[in-house]
Order: C-alpha cells, then sequence, then structure tokens
C-alpha cells in the first residue's frame, strides 16, 4: 500500500454505554483509534422519510491493517459521521490493509 494515497486523518470510534443522572441508558462514542486512510465516495441517493427528503452516501474507506475494527463502530472524518455498514474486508487476506463501507446522512 502506498502511504501517499492514505491522505485523510480520521478517527475510528466505537460506542460505549453509561448511565445519566436519572439511571437511563446514554450511548456514548469513544476514541478507538486515530489513522491515514483514504476515502472514495461510491454512490449517493435520496429518500423520504417521515415526510423530508433523507440523503445517503455510501463510502469505501482504506486504512492500513487494525485489528478489533467492527461494524458497531463509526468512522469521524473532518466532522462527518460515516457509519460502517459491514464488516470490515482484510484486503487479499495479508494483513496489510482494511477496507471499510461507510454510509453517511445528510
Amino acid at each position: 500500500m502506498r502511504s501517499g494515497s492514505l491522505n485523510k486523518h480520521i478517527e475510528i470510534q466505537q460506542s460505549a454505554c453509561s448511565q445519566d443522572t436519572t439511571g437511563a441508558s446514554v450511548k456514548n462514542w469513544i476514541p478507538f483509534h486515530l489513522t491515514w486512510a483514504s476515502i472514495w465516495p461510491l454512490s449517493a441517493s435520496e429518500h423520504l422519510s417521515m415526510g423530508k427528503l433523507q440523503g445517503e452516501i455510501s463510502h469505501k474507506v482504506r486504512i492500513r491493517y487494525l485489528t478489533g475494527v467492527t461494524s458497531a463502530m463509526r468512522v469521524v472524518f473532518n466532522g462527518r459521521i460515516l457509519d460502517i455498514v459491514s464488516p470490515p474486508i482484510n484486503k487479499d487476506e495479508r494483513n496489510e490493509q482494511l477496507e471499510i463501507l461507510c454510509k453517511e446522512l445528510v
């Protein structure tokens, strides 16, 4: 993998549940790993949801191989939130890079 293609600084976050003062469960996002990545938009679509037009963009994110990344996590890039939609793909099964498919609601 050419390091020059990894030109976007991202944060991978994982969810953590805690309780608020009333005892209700609250979902928080905490940092899992900071890394460099390549990000490619793949497709975009719009649909009506509850009377509002909702846009969605799918992305492919490529990073150096990292253990522990799951589809329950998300990627944050420049304040944008990309939800991971499927288990990361170990490209060529060589433990060199991961391809992560994400969606962004806009």
